[in-house]
């Protein structure tokens, strides 16, 4: 059965439930046994939320894992992407999350300045060591033999705090340094001066 035929059987069965508020708001005077359909965020979220509250739950996923749209893809490009949830859009129950890790979260304001977290100071332009390591990808690339931008970059500078401001960059924009090529970069530099030119 496709997903999309098997939502549309389930959505009725869902309907006839007829779930009420109580179920998530308030202390439910029975528990039930709910079916969630999708195991992404929000289907793993609400089903922590039952589960919390007594209800028995059950996550029906039509694909091999969970997690939604959040996953690497490696079919588009020669070095994997990480898809979703790199930036979090309002302190919503993501961001709770986040919080509860207690992993560090930057705040990105509209219409004001970027900022750039290196050696513990917020600076308003990338230090000279990330525009040097862009001139020794220019100079040196591509490589006979690939590397990753970590490994290239490690060549050049070894300091704690320039790799992790390069793995933020890299992270942002698509992938992991360790899974992104020097050869990929590149060739993107190259583009880049041609078109800019």
């Amino acid at each position: 059965m496709k997903r999309s035929e098997f939502i549309k059987n389930t959505t009725i069965l869902g309907l006839g439930l007829g779930l009420s508020p109580n179920l998530l708001f308030g202390q439910p005077k029975n528990t039930y046994k709910i079916g969630i359909i999708g195991a992404g965020l929000t289907g793993l979220h609400l089903g922590k939320s039952l589960k919390e509250k007594g209800h028995e739950v059950y996550i029906l996923e039509a694909k091999n894992r969970a997690g939604g749209r959040i996953l690497q893809d490696s079919l588009f490009h020669s070095s994997p992407i990480d898809l979703g949830a790199q930036w979090i859009h309002g302190k919503n129950e993501l961001y709770k999350l986040v919080k509860q890790s207690r992993e560090t979260i930057y705040k990105d304001t509209k219409n004001e300045l970027i900022k750039i977290l290196f050696k513990g100071n917020l600076l308003d332009d990338f230090p000279p060591e990330f525009y040097q390591l862009i001139k020794e990808i220019d100079k040196k690339t591509p490589l006979k033999e690939d590397i990753s931008v970590l490994s290239f970059a490690k060549n050049i500078n070894t300091d704690p705090d320039f790799i992790s401001l390069l793995e933020n960059v890299v992270t942002d924009t698509a992938t992991s340094a360790n899974n992104l090529s020097i050869n990929e970069i590149s060739k993107l530099t190259q583009y880049l001066y041609l078109t800019a030119g």
